[in-house]
C-alpha cells in the first residue's frame, strides 16, 4: 500500500508529500508538518515524490539557516582560521544528515515486493500485453526503477567521490563551489574568487565532502561506525552546537 512509502500521505483517494518539521523550527514555519498535493493517480504520485520532498526539505533547511546563531549582522568580515573548522565539521555533518534523508526516501523491501505483487495481479488480469515487450516495459518501469534506487544513488556517491579527489590533486573546485558561497553567506563572511582564502576553504571543504561520501559507502555495508581519518575533519573546540547536523524527523501514519 502507498501508506508504506516514506514521506507519502494518502487522504481521501489523493496524495501528498509530507514531512515534519522540527520542534524548534515550528515556530519559525507556523505548522508541525510541511505538506505539498501530488494528485489523485499513484504512478503520478510516487514520480513526483522525490522532487516534492526535495522542496519541502529545503524549506527546513532555510528556515534553519535562518536560525543560525552565530549569523552576523552588518558587512561581511574577513574568513578566519576558525572558521576554516567550522566549515568543515558543519559541511560533514550536514552531508551525512543529507544522506541519511535520502536513504528514507529510497523504496523499501515492503514496497518494493507490494509493486512486483500489484505488476503480477496485473498480468495474470490480462491488464499487460505480455507479448507486447514495450507494454511488458512500460508497465515494469515503476518497479524497475525501486529495485535500482538503491544501486544508482550508490554508483552516484561513489563516481561523486571519484570526481572530488581527482579535482582536488588538479585544484579544481567548481563541485563545492555553492557550498562556499553558501557557506559565506550563511555565516556573513567574504573570500573573494581567486583569494589564497577562498582556494584554502574550497579545498577544505571538498576534504569534508570526500569523507562524508566514505562514510555514506561504509553504510551500504551495514557500517554505521566509521570516522573521519582526515585530520582536519575534526569538531570545532569550544562550539559545541556547531557539532549537531539538521535532522530531519518523518513520521508517517497511514490513512
Amino acid at each position: 500500500m502507498a501508506g508504506q512509502v516514506r514521506h507519502l500521505k494518502v487522504k481521501n483517494g489523493r496524495f501528498y508529500a509530507r514531512i515534519a518539521v522540527p520542534a524548534h523550527l515550528r515556530q519559525i514555519i507556523g505548522k508541525t508538518e510541511l505538506v505539498t498535493p501530488l494528485g489523485g493517480e499513484r504512478r503520478a504520485a510516487m514520480k513526483a515524490l522525490p522532487a516534492a520532498v526535495a522542496m519541502l526539505q529545503r524549506q527546513i533547511a532555510t528556515a534553519e539557516a535562518s536560525t543560525a546563531g552565530d549569523r552576523q549582522a552588518g558587512p561581511n568580515g574577513p574568513i578566519t582560521t576558525a572558521d576554516y573548522g567550522r566549515a568543515v565539521w558543519q559541511r560533514y555533518t550536514a552531508a551525512l544528515a543529507e544522506d541519511e534523508a535520502k536513504r528514507d526516501r529510497l523504496p523499501s523491501v515492503d514496497a518494493i515486493e507490494v509493486e512486483q505483487d500489484k505488476l503480477m495481479q496485473r498480468a495474470q488480469a490480462g491488464q499487460i500485453a505480455l507479448a507486447d515487450p514495450l507494454a511488458v516495459l512500460d508497465a515494469s518501469l515503476d518497479l524497475l526503477v525501486m529495485k535500482d534506487a538503491q544501486a544508482f544513488d550508490q554508483s552516484a556517491r561513489q563516481a561523486k567521490l571519484d570526481a572530488l579527489r581527482a579535482d582536488l590533486t588538479e585544484n579544481r573546485t567548481h563541485l563545492v563551489e555553492h557550498e562556499i558561497d553558501a557557506y559565506l553567506d550563511r555565516h556573513s563572511l567574504t573570500a573573494p574568487e581567486g583569494s589564497a582564502e577562498r582556494a584554502t576553504l574550497a579545498k577544505r571543504i571538498m576534504r569534508a565532502e570526500i569523507e562524508a561520501l566514505q562514510r555514506t559507502l561504509e553504510r551500504d555495508q551495514g557500517n554505521y561506525g566509521g570516522k573521519p581519518a582526515d585530520p582536519i575533519v575534526t569538531p570545532p573546540a569550544g562550539n559545541p552546537e556547531a557539532l549537531q547536523p539538521v535532522k530531519i524527523r518523518v513520521r508517517i501514519h497511514n490513512q
